[in-house]
């Protein structure tokens, strides 16, 4: 009589898809990786990430999460006893989880609604390794000034040393600002198109260094800031628009010379041009 062999291959069989399972949900340090919530609200996938420090280390994790197209919600847990959780947020979030021990830091991202998410996660014990732009608070751009023809624009600067700012303009057809505001794009989509580039600015920590030519493909800036000045003031006008129109406009920023480095967006402006001048 044969002996039943069955048992034992499925065993093997469902042991191969949990650690699969396991591997998919496990946060490696330092590298970027992308998850997706199912389409009701409530639901939920964890990622796992193992904290090991050697000696006197400054014990520090740094989470940085990307809601991408819509709002999620975020729980930490250390060793399963919950540390932090978050409001409903969208777009780029920071988490520093300050004296981390070696151990397992579980990371458990909720859909608040009943859409289906995108989302990019990061994490290291090494924040500096960081993908991502440090921005200020506030990342609004503010007008300053406008005309028929051109429209001053106002940023706070981040506070990375060396960073590329890239400015896009579109001529929206729309009249109403509520509409505009009211189209929702994927925050994790990419690049935007190149035909609405109106230039680069790259700040670096030696401001000899500093791009800002008037030729074609760079922003005109006038910076107001000091070295020690984080919360620096960037301006720029914008030229050659169309009266009693308005344009759209959007700035990304990107950290220079750091691997696999990726762009966060400032607050979209609109601007409408004056009629008459």
């Amino acid at each position: 009589m044969l002996a039943d062999t069955s048992a034992p291959k499925e065993k093997q069989k469902k042991d191969r898809m949990t650690k699969r399972k396991d591997n998919e949900n496990r946060l490696v340090d330092a590298r970027l990786q992308t998850g997706k919530l199912a389409g009701f609200k409530g639901a939920t996938q964890s990622f796992d990430f193992s904290v090991r420090y050697r000696g006197a280390d400054q014990r520090k994790v740094l989470l940085v999460l990307h809601a991408c197209d819509g709002y999620i919600r975020v729980a930490i847990y250390r060793n399963g006893r919950l540390l932090r959780r978050s409001d409903p947020f969208s777009g780029f979030r920071r988490f520093v989880v300050m004296n981390a021990l070696s151990g397992h830091l579980t990371i458990q991202i909720v859909n608040d609604d009943s859409k289906p998410k995108l989302f990019r996660l990061w994490a290291s014990t090494n924040p500096e390794r960081s993908p991502y732009p440090q921005l200020p608070d506030d990342t609004s751009i503010k007008e300053t000034r406008r005309s028929c023809s051109s429209t001053t624009l106002q940023w706070l600067k981040a506070a990375d040393l060396e960073i590329r700012y890239c400015l896009y303009r579109r001529k929206e057809s729309v009249h109403y600002v509520e509409e505009l505001v009211s189209k929702h794009a994927n925050l994790c989509s990419g690049r935007m198109p190149e035909t609405d580039l109106i230039g680069c600015y790259t700040h670096f920590a030696d401001r000899r260094s500093n791009v800002k030519n008037a030729s074609k493909g760079y922003l005109s800036i006038a910076d107001e800031y000091g070295s020690d000045d984080v919360d620096g003031i960037i301006e720029t006008t914008v030229t050659d628009l169309s009266p009693n129109t308005i344009y759209r406009f959007d700035l990304l920023a990107e950290p220079v010379h750091r691997a696999h480095s990726q762009q966060l967006p400032y607050r979209t402006v609109w601007v409408k041009t004056r009629a008459f001048c």
